[in-house]
């Protein structure tokens, strides 16, 4: 399964990237912080910067809609306050996967 975790700057996320990893899950980690403790993890498959959902939401879902297509997840999962303009967003767009 392929997982996008959104969030990666918080402990949450860190922990949710090594739980799916070790179940043998292909984990991409996203977040709008350059720094963020997820993207230097091990246990991820790859790490992609989006712009910030608050104060450029129109990249931040362009981006998002990018990193979609591209890794065509099956479960999205926010870790932090983006997660309602991630729903917002696949909700447009039609996304079926699991959220």
């Amino acid at each position: 399964m392929r997982v996008l975790i959104t969030g990666g700057r918080t402990p949450f996320a860190l922990h949710l990237t090594r739980l799916f990893h070790v179940a043998g899950h292909e984990v991409t980690v996203t977040d709008s912080e350059r720094h963020s403790v997820a993207r230097f993890t091990r246990f991820k498959a790859r790490f992609v910067q989006t712009a910030n959902a608050r104060f450029a939401r129109a990249q931040f879902e362009a981006d998002l809609t990018a990193l979609i297509d591209d890794v065509q997840p099956d479960l999205i999962l926010p870790s932090c306050e983006e997660l309602f303009y991630v729903r917002a967003l696949l909700d447009r767009i039609g996304w079926q996967g699991d959220f």
